[in-house]
């Protein structure tokens, strides 16, 4: 499955052939697969952040990290 999805996204803008249908399918399928794993994570952290949102102060200290981090690489 990865390699005609590794396929897919080498020739993705090369008109002068044709995909199998299984090259196709695979494509398809696998980026269903990523589509949901990413609609999993967003639903969980939505409902985490529902059920144990962060108080004001651990705002502040993820903000000060998140600072940090992002002065530090340029």
């Amino acid at each position: 499955m990865f390699k005609a999805y590794k396929k897919y996204w080498m020739g993705y803008v090369d008109f002068t052939g044709r995909s199998s249908r299984s090259d196709y399918w695979l494509a398809v399928l696998a980026n269903a697969i990523v589509t949901i794993i990413l609609f999993t994570v967003v639903i969980v952290a939505i409902v985490f952040d529902m059920i144990c949102p962060l108080s004001s102060r651990q705002v502040k200290y993820l903000k000060k990290c998140l600072f940090l981090k992002v002065s530090r690489t340029k």
